[in-house]
């Protein structure tokens, strides 16, 4: 049984901190479509049974956004994926 929380839904709070400062400080420079980060980090919260955001769990949920960012398997696969993208991208401008 769900039960109504007042707040804002996951994906729309998910979005709205990828956005912040302190998370554009940490993914500046990781050449990844946005979301991409911001489906595993809705999927990832779905699977712990978090649907919606109240007013008083939003703190806690901006600093589990913070921790997957630097930890989640995926999100680091995706990053590595982008990195080997951009390195066969400049090796084949090189080559031509």
């Amino acid at each position: 049984m769900k039960i109504a929380v007042e707040g804002q839904r996951l994906n729309e709070f998910v979005n709205r901190e990828y956005l912040s400062n302190q998370v554009q400080g940490i993914v500046a420079e990781w050449n990844i479509n946005p979301s991409d980060v911001c489906k595993i980090l809705t999927s990832h919260f779905n699977g712990i049974g978090v649907f919606n955001v109240a007013n008083n769990q939003a703190k806690k949920l901006r600093e589990s956004i913070i921790h997957q960012l630097h930890f989640s398997q995926s999100i680091k696969d995706l990053r590595i994926k982008a990195q080997r993208d951009a390195r066969l991208r400049t090796s084949s401008r090189h080559s031509v």
